[in-house]
């Protein structure tokens, strides 16, 4: 397909050229006769005082609303501040609106319902382990639970199915379709090769992301509707809003938007009006329409909004009632470290292995001391490391291989074709050498497969050309960092006797550093490491450590053999269990009844072990446990126990009053919209 427009590129460029003159010459004539005449403007009800409604009024105040920065969706229209978004939708108002009108919206929800029943979330096609699922699992848990629910629930759409769409609506705004791709491209960048689909996925739930995608057009018809209505009621009420009053805050919609998206950039008012000039005739209407429609949105709001900030809550009552209902304590917590908090038996014997490693004496409590690096680092040198502080630029192969032109790519795919031959068998034979010919057949692969040759080629071309990986790390920007260097291999790629003796000597292959031959650093010494240490057991990667140990005795590296390698220690824990797992949780409690002991009958000493090599994590809160006597400790359970300094009163947070004001807020703003809804 490629090389026939190739071959045919002059005769195309004629044409579009042709057409494109042609089209401008008949919509220059058109809107010459669109001024002269406009479109008839039918009836379509009447408004609560009577008033008659008119299509095009309704339409331009969507229009006026619609694709608020918060609602969602590729379009931005900075005249809107997401108020159907969030004062209707998300604060409960758009479902009973739903609920009033479900027999006219009834048909496009049942559309939009049947839709959901068979969504399937985004998929990585090269690593399944990307997707959809596992970052909304991780950031967005409510998701997958509200998911299942769709799954579960009846093919036919009812009533009943109302409120589930409007919390998934709910759901995708605290997460939204923009943070999901993101964190797709991440996970991508971090596992594996790229998707060619993935820049243009809509990972949107469903697919829907503005108001009429999940709810339909009869839906937002509605919201303008009740919007109109509410301001004809609210008039009756006494409520005004200026013509002024209206342009001043449609114009503070669009400053506002403009700030958010210029990224600290200083704004003019001549810029901001520019564009506030342009958003209105983008969203085809005149300044003094939209200042109109926008005072019947402001009627509207004022209405609602001096409902609910009506609400007054007493931080004295509300005090008062938290004070008796749950009396209140400062304790000062002593709990283990987190990397003590062992999840599993593995934890557990993997610090165990440690511990033998870099200290002598009896393991079953903790030693005062460690030994040094150098008595440790001959039989296990993966513990022991040096300090270097670098500077490190990083490049893939696929930055290089992103660099290479697409006609050096056709280049050499005409001049390697039987190469790619073997490596993608689906390639048609060719057997003419012309250029053109072997690109007519590359051409009509699928896109995937033409996708997978084209890289294929890119990254044979910086195979061949070192150069190109200089050149990716050049562009690299180097930062700076502290590395710990161990003698024996870890994770780490900057690791090893030969990474440490280039480092030492300032070796030129630093300049081109890779372990696996796919990414590459360029590094430059800044600060040599002066003397060996101990990783701490947080640090060190004991996994390999553990498995060789427990092979040498047991041919396996199983919980089962670990459990008979130190038995002993699963004896002083004195436990009775039949879950190795139930040991980690208890390993310490000795050691904490210890501490808690010490702490009881002699707090210097107790503070004097705080500052060494186990000390506990103390942390002052604010609780409601159960009553102690000021100056007492707790038992100790579940790896930690407290010490109550003293009682205090216990009032309600800023946080916990603006919650309660919120939600008599809702419950207001609700009430008055059942009654609206009587009326309308």
């Amino acid at each position: 397909m490629l090389g026939f427009f190739r071959k045919y590129q002059k005769g195309f460029f004629i044409v579009v050229t042709f057409f494109i003159v042609v089209s401008f010459v008949f919509f220059g004539t058109y809107g010459a006769f669109t001024k002269s005449e406009s479109m008839p403007d039918r009836e379509i009800g009447h408004l609560v005082d009577g008033s008659v409604l008119k299509e095009q009024k309704l339409h331009a105040l969507l229009r006026l609303l619609q694709y608020g920065a918060e609602e969602g969706g590729h379009n931005v229209n900075l005249l809107s501040d997401s108020l159907v978004h969030r004062e209707l939708i998300l604060s409960g108002l758009g479902e009973m609106l739903a609920e009033h009108h479900f027999d006219e919206i009834k048909e496009e929800m049942a559309a939009r319902w049947k839709r959901a029943k068979h969504y399937s979330p985004y998929v990585h096609p090269y690593n399944s382990a990307i997707s959809a699922k596992n970052v909304w699992s991780q950031y967005c848990p409510k998701m997958i639970g509200l998911l299942e629910e769709v799954k579960k629930a009846p093919e036919e759409f009812s009533k009943e199915q109302l409120p589930l769409l409007f919390a998934l609506y709910a759901a995708q705004a605290d997460f939204p379709p923009q943070l999901l791709h993101q964190m797709l491209y991440y996970n991508q960048g971090q596992q594996t090769r790229p998707d060619p689909g993935l820049p243009q996925a809509n990972v949107a739930l469903f697919g829907f992301e503005t108001v009429s995608d999940w709810f339909g057009e009869k839906f937002v018809e509605e919201i303008g509707k009740l919007i109109l209505n509410c301001a004809c009621i609210a008039r009756e009420e006494g409520y005004k809003v200026s013509k002024e009053e209206a342009r001043i805050d449609l114009y503070s919609n669009v400053y506002r938007g403009l700030k958010a998206y210029s990224q600290g950039k200083t704004l003019t008012n001549e810029e901001a009006e520019k564009v506030f000039n342009q958003q209105i005739r983008m969203m085809g209407l005149d300044e003094n329409l939209a200042t109109n429609l926008w005072r019947e949105v402001l009627c509207f709001r004022r209405m609602f909004d001096e409902v609910g900030n009506a609400v007054f809550v007493d931080s004295l009552a509300y005090n008062q009632f938290k004070s008796f209902a749950k009396p209140a304590q400062r304790i000062c917590r002593y709990s283990l470290p987190h990397h003590l908090q062992f999840a599993n038996f593995r934890e557990m014997v993997k610090f165990q292995r440690y511990l033998e490693i870099v200290a002598a004496g009896d393991f079953v409590d903790l030693p005062k001391s460690l030994k040094r690096a150098e008595e440790v680092m001959n039989r296990h040198p993966e513990l022991a490391y040096k300090e270097f502080e670098i500077e490190v630029a990083t490049a893939t192969k696929e930055d290089a291989a992103a660099q290479v032109s697409l006609k050096e790519t056709w280049k050499w795919e005409g001049e390697n074709f039987d190469q790619l031959r073997k490596e993608f068998p689906s390639i048609v034979n060719c057997k003419s050498a012309q250029f053109e010919d072997r690109m007519d057949v590359l051409d009509k692969l699928d896109e995937a497969t033409r996708f997978k040759v084209d890289q294929f080629a890119r990254m044979a071309i910086v195979d061949a050309d070192s150069s190109r990986i200089d050149a990716a790390l050049a562009s690299a920007r180097g930062e700076r960092q502290r590395v710990k260097v161990a003698l024996g291999k870890v994770a780490s790629p900057f690791s090893g006797q030969h990474f440490l003796g280039l480092l030492e000597v300032e070796d030129p292959a630093l300049n081109r550093y890779s372990v696996d031959g796919e990414t590459f650093y360029a590094i430059r010494v800044l600060d040599k490491g002066k003397g060996w240490n101990l990783f701490s057991f947080e640090e060190a990667d004991m996994d390999q450590v553990l498995d060789k140990f427990l092979l040498t005795a047991y041919k396996d590296t199983s919980d089962q053999s670990a459990a008979k390698m130190y038995a002993d220690l699963l004896k002083s824990i004195d436990i009775k269990t039949n879950q190795l797992d139930d040991y980690a949780k208890h390993r310490f409690d000795r050691y904490l009844s210890a501490m808690r002991k010490l702490a009881i009958e002699n707090p210097a000493a107790f503070e004097e072990a705080q500052s060494g090599l186990w000390a506990l994590v103390a942390r002052e809160e604010i609780v409601n446990e159960p009553t102690l006597a000021v100056g007492d400790f707790s038992t100790v359970k579940e790896g930690q126990f407290f010490k109550l300094l003293e009682n205090v009163e216990n009032k309600a947070t800023d946080a916990e009053i603006a919650s309660v004001k919120e939600h008599l807020k809702r419950d207001a703003e609700q009430e008055l919209m059942r009654k609206l809804l009587k009326r309308l």
